[in-house]
């Protein structure tokens, strides 16, 4: 919780707000951040409307089933024995 919290405060949003790049190292990161998400946003607050944008990205939900899928059943196998079922046609059964 230590490290979490010291990182939280310790690392910068922005490459403006950074303390430890020197100017020309924050100009390079602007530009690489510029080519490859467009301008910073620094000066511009999250709305709604701006959460619920990316909620709706195809792909964030798409990679949030992705790891509901590997990650639910993976937890679930060690409960597998107790089910009346043998293991292997308790996994057919759950195709």
């Amino acid at each position: 919780m230590v490290i979490a919290l010291t990182n939280f405060t310790l690392i910068a949003d922005f490459p403006e707000q950074s303390t430890f790049l020197t100017e020309e190292e924050k100009e390079f990161v602007k530009a690489r951040l510029q080519q490859d998400v467009g301008k910073s946003a620094i000066d511009e607050k999250a709305t709604l409307k701006d959460v619920l944008h990316a909620l709706g990205d195809y792909r964030l939900i798409l990679g949030a089933v992705m790891y509901l899928g590997s990650i639910v059943p993976a937890y679930g196998t060690p409960y597998l024995p107790s089910f009346p079922l043998p293991p292997l046609s308790l996994y057919l059964n759950l195709i």
